[in-house]
């Protein structure tokens, strides 16, 4: 695959199983374009800057149940969320109908590259990096309100799990989450760069469709949680 960029990359891995990838060239406001290419765009809301940054791909591709993929160094346009109001709204009726945990989708993963600052590590706030379903069936990653923490909560049917709190060390470089699920087993994993932090099982059956409100990068229903940092490529 020499020669194409990241996002090229990320497609070419399982590409029939690829929901959509936000946050990748974007350079007008507010669409937050479906770089899969499915149409699932999103829109930037209240507050996203854009910014060229030099993103080190040099870690690796998340990729469910097969291993990983090393990249280069490249450039990127970065969106920047503001801790206050802004979040990237990705709902869409075509997307809830594309991923659907309560039927077709029961495996699944997320994966996120996200950069925030040694204050933010600080500030005892809560922070959603992304959260995905409704209100009976969730599941988001959060930086939680305890130092240098973040954390996976996932509700289906009703039954909450979640992981401990996860020690980053508060680093403050691009650092890859991923999170993998398979609904069937009943078992969620959580990785930060590469590594194996928590398996969590015991989970519950997801019952719902995706809704409006619940589908957001950087926050929940609405910039509530709010995000203070980058993200790119999710």
């Amino acid at each position: 695959m020499a020669g194409l960029t990241y996002l090229d990359k990320i497609k070419a891995i399982q590409p029939d199983d690829l929901s959509g990838v936000w946050a990748t060239t974007d350079t007008l406001k507010p669409l937050a374009a479906d770089g899969k290419g499915r149409m699932f765009d999103g829109r930037y809301r209240s507050g996203v800057s854009l910014q060229n940054y030099e993103f080190d791909t040099g870690e690796k591709i998340a990729r469910y149940k097969n291993g990983y993929v090393d990249l280069p160094i490249q450039t990127a346009i970065v969106p920047n969320y503001n801790g206050v109001t802004s979040f990237t709204d990705i709902f869409s009726p075509a997307l809830a109908s594309a991923f659907s945990p309560s039927t077709t989708t029961t495996k699944f993963s997320i994966n996120i590259w996200m950069k925030i600052d040694t204050p933010t590590w600080n500030d005892g706030a809560f922070r959603r990096a992304i959260s995905l379903g409704s209100p009976t069936d969730h599941v988001f990653i959060r930086k939680l309100n305890t130092l240098n923490d973040i954390q996976v909560v996932l509700l289906a049917g009703g039954v909450p799990s979640f992981t401990g709190a996860i020690d980053l060390g508060g680093k403050t470089d691009w650092i890859m989450l991923t999170l993998t699920v398979d609904l069937d087993a009943g078992s969620m994993s959580f990785f930060a760069d590469t590594v194996l932090k928590q398996t969590v099982g015991g989970l519950g059956t997801w019952g719902t469709s995706l809704v409006t409100l619940w589908n957001e990068i950087g926050a929940i229903t609405g910039a509530a949680n709010p995000f203070n940092g980058n993200q790119q490529f999710v």
